[in-house]
Order: C-alpha cells, then structure tokens, then sequence
C-alpha cells in the first residue's frame, strides 16, 4: 500500500471537477433572460449560449467572484476525493490566465480544508502570455490522469488516460481512433476502475507506473 500512496491521480477542474460551464450558462441566463442547459452547449466558446459572447467575455466570467462564489463540484467528486486522497497524490492540473488559476488554486486549498483531505496539489498551466502546456508538467509515478477535453487529456503525461464525458457528446470530448483511453460520465465509473487496480494490486499485479 505504501507504493499507492507514492502514486498520482491528474485530475483536470473546469466541466471535470466542477460543473464550470453549468455556471457560466447560469449567468448568461441571467444575463440574456434565457433557459439554456448545458444540452445546448455545442462549442467551447459558448456562441450556442449566447452568440454575441466574445473571448474575452468568457475570460471575465471565469475570473470573477460571482462564478467561484457559485460554481458547484461534479456528482460525487468530494466523495471521490475523500476516499482516495489518503491513498494516492491528487494533483488538479487546470489551464487559465493568471487571475483565473489565483480563483482556482484559492478554491483548491479552501476544498482541502473543508473536507479535511491530504495529498492535494494544485499546478496551474497559463494560457494567456507566458503559456504552459500540460505536456510541460512531468511529475514521477504518474497512475492516472482525468480530463474532459481530448487535447488536454493527450498532453498529460500518464499511464491510464479517463476521458470525463460526464454524460456530453462534443467536439472536444471525441475519442482519439485506435486509442486505450478509458471513458467515462461520472466519478462513480472511475471509483470502479480504481477499485478493480487495487484489488490487483493487492493480488501483487503491478498497476500505472510501478
């Protein structure tokens, strides 16, 4: 068990983590006195929400107390958390400018404290002028990595790749052809996997990177 702990779960936050685009939708509904839902989201700039949204519109709302004062996790995730991060290293890995990851690694520590959990970290990829690209981020005894957008999953440096559909069917959540990509549309599925590798692991089977 002790080389479990060593292990590392990559977990992305925006739409895997937390329900981003249910909040930003919430507040162009707000906005636009609309009843969109996230079925209606059909692109990565919200234009199927709201079609006079720019870029930078976006950004705002991502960077502002109104979303992190609101957003709220995906099903089951704090339970996800609380179970596994005694066992393994989490390490939530997001992209965002420089004010969005501040809001994020913030949220993160308030999370950890909350819900009194261990092994938590937090590596923020900037977007915007000095960009990172989570291909960047090589950490050791990597077991798995989790991401709803195929790009970003691809460029994270793990064994076993989840993608997180969490019950959507997009352009960025395709899965690659020929790949061994896992696929899922809730924590609970990936509390299945995880517990079939520990029960191997516990027959001596070796599991991610051993």
């Amino acid at each position: 068990m002790k080389n479990l702990e060593k292990q590392k779960i990559l977990i992305d936050i925006d739409d895997t983590l937390l329900k981003s685009s249910e909040e930003i939708i919430r507040e162009l509904n707000l906005k636009n006195g609309t009843n969109k839902t996230i079925d209606d989201l059909k692109d990565y700039g919200y234009r199927s929400i709201d079609k006079n949204i720019t870029k930078q519109d976006i950004t705002y709302m991502y960077g502002s107390e109104t979303f992190w004062s609101n957003v709220e996790f995906n099903d089951y995730a704090i339970d996800f958390l609380k179970k596994y991060s005694n066992i393994f290293s989490i390490i939530f890995i997001s992209y965002g400018d420089c004010k969005n990851l501040t809001y994020k690694e913030s949220f993160i520590y308030r999370m950890v404290a909350k819900y009194n959990l261990t092994n938590v970290g937090f590596i923020g990829c900037d977007n915007t002028i000095n960009e990172t690209n989570k291909s960047e981020v090589l950490l050791s005894n990597v077991y798995m990595a989790i991401d709803n957008h195929v790009r970003h999953l691809e460029q994270l440096n793990s064994p076993k790749k989840v993608l997180f559909k969490n019950g959507q069917d997009v352009t960025w959540n395709k899965v690659p052809i020929n790949s061994d990509w896992y696929v899922v549309d809730n924590f609970k599925d990936i509390e299945a996997m995880i517990d079939f590798d520990l029960m191997l692991k516990e027959e001596n089977i070796c599991i991610g990177s051993c």
